[in-house]
């Protein structure tokens, strides 16, 4: 008789226990657990944004007094994760205007469907489109779109990696949510957004300061 562990969590009480069951069927097991967690994984970013987006549209929020806003309750309530919420949030509502069906949504891994919800909704919706984002890797994902629509202006990865303290982190994490707010629609437009606003507004501090270094050195 076939183990019902397959849909349950298997933690190592139950991996153990596996080891009584003939070894075809342990790995019919793990095998299914192992897809119900991918597709999990894909997911979970996707309903994150849903359920954000129905809170703030339907400003369920309100039912709570104790929430001055959509952006307090979420502060609250997904304190660790509000740079990400805010990107689900964003994918989900561009891939909602783009009318990308749900069996697609829900077979795409979470990087390549930010790329997606950036693009227009004509090439977003296209099949060829829909099926490189089920089957291909982020980065060949992106060399994909920008050789069959370079007008979408998808450019290549190049990975940056950032060790922060706690303090630190939550100053960053806090600056990455604001940027969301104003239309970012990932972390990476919302740091990018950060660094060209810090530019602008510190330019004449930049050039004075080049200045003077110039008049020490001669």
């Amino acid at each position: 008789m076939k183990s019902d562990i397959v849909h349950r969590c298997l933690n190592q009480p139950r991996l153990a226990a596996l080891k009584n069951e003939p070894a075809s069927e342990a790995l019919r097991i793990c095998t299914a657990r192992v897809r119900e967690l991918d597709t999990l994984e894909k997911t979970t970013f996707i309903e994150r944004g849903m359920i954000l987006a129905a809170v703030e549209d339907n400003e369920w929020w309100k039912a709570d007094p104790s929430y001055t806003s959509f952006d307090d309750w979420l502060i609250k309530e997904s304190p660790v994760g509000r740079s990400s919420s805010y990107a689900a949030k964003s994918t989900f509502k561009s891939l909602k205007e783009a009318k990308i069906p749900w069996e697609d949504v829900k077979t795409i891994p979470r990087c390549n469907l930010q790329i997606v919800a950036k693009l227009s909704p004509k090439v977003a919706r296209k099949e060829s489109t829909l099926k490189a984002a089920k089957e291909l890797p982020e980065k060949e994902f992106r060399a994909h779109v920008a050789n069959k629509h370079p007008d979408q202006h998808v450019e290549a990865i190049d990975p940056v990696k950032l060790k922060f303290t706690e303090s630190q982190r939550t100053i960053w994490d806090g600056a990455i949510a604001m940027a969301m707010k104003m239309g970012a629609k990932d972390e990476e437009e919302a740091a990018e957004l950060i660094a060209a606003h810090y530019l602008e507004a510190n330019q004449p501090v930049l050039a004075a300061a080049d200045e003077d270094f110039e008049e020490a050195i001669q």
